[in-house]
């Protein structure tokens, strides 16, 4: 866990495992990705 701006009442955390997670998908590994709903609300038309 990363410490820092994800909650300033500490309710929640931070963890970026983008390596963990390459490195998975490299390694053949099977992986399901959940996407809120609200990822195209803040990025829209880039994905």
């Amino acid at each position: 866990m990363v410490d820092g701006d994800a909650c300033k009442h500490e309710a929640r955390g931070f963890r970026d495992d983008t390596d963990d997670f390459l490195e998975a998908l490299k390694g053949g590994e099977q992986v399901s990705v959940l996407v809120a709903p609200a990822f195209l609300g803040n990025y829209p038309n880039r994905y």
